[in-house]
């Protein structure tokens, strides 16, 4: 599947943009770097599969505004939530099909 910048609400800013690029300048010869992305609506069922987002945004609305000083405690302990979440079995298969079709695209 392609992406371009109207796909911006599901696949981010960066992954749009790079999508752009990638299906209007290669035709033309340039070289932009292929990949794949994992949509927001792919992040958002890891987030409520795990049951993780009620906890992330409370731990973000702890965050001293004014200071941010506890900002670093913050995001090491919403670190924590993520890397210790797991991947249901078919976003896992989505993911690393893509990464082998990547592969196989760069070898």
């Amino acid at each position: 599947m392609k992406i371009y910048l109207t796909d911006l609400p599901e696949a981010g800013g960066k992954n749009a943009s790079l999508g752009e690029m990638f299906n209007k300048l290669k035709p033309l010869g340039i070289k932009v770097p292929d990949g794949f992305a994992i949509t927001a609506s792919a992040y958002k069922f890891f987030l409520q599969y795990n049951k993780i987002e009620d906890k992330l945004k409370n731990l973000l609305n702890t965050i001293d505004a004014k200071t941010l000083d506890n900002l670093p405690e913050v995001a090491r302990q919403c670190r924590e939530i993520v890397t210790q979440a797991t991947l249901e079995d078919d976003v896992k298969k989505a993911i690393l099909q893509s990464y082998t079709l990547l592969s196989g695209i760069l070898n």
